[in-house]
């Protein structure tokens, strides 16, 4: 069997993850709200967004809490700061209210920035 030049296959390598970085966008991604409906069941809302991060209990019923991360700041002079052991995240926090019956009240979205 034949082989390749290997710099050939390198720089085809190269080329085609290039590609995949620059491909842009057709889309927007979905927002963490999108879709929801007063009244929805928790049972579907559960295998749509998986397992809570947190559970709470609320007046009307539990809270479910969910916690999507958006961005995450990677920069190696975080190492040489003082601020060593923050966290450089910015996420969304879902709320979810039911009520005694298992079925969506209201929800509540907010920004959350670690």
């Amino acid at each position: 069997m034949r082989r390749g030049d290997p710099l050939a296959v390198v720089v085809a390598g190269l080329l085609l993850a290039g590609c995949a970085e620059l491909a842009p966008l057709r889309q927007p991604p979905p927002t963490i709200t999108e879709g929801l409906e007063v009244g929805a069941a928790k049972a579907d809302l559960i295998s749509r967004y998986g397992p809570p991060a947190a559970v709470r209990e609320g007046p009307e019923g539990e809270i479910l809490i969910y916690r999507r991360v958006l961005a995450t700041h990677k920069s190696p002079n975080r190492f040489y700061s003082q601020l060593r052991e923050a966290r450089y995240e910015r996420a969304e926090l879902l709320y979810l209210y039911f009520d005694q019956n298992d079925r969506l009240l209201r929800w509540e979205a907010r920004d959350d920035r670690g």
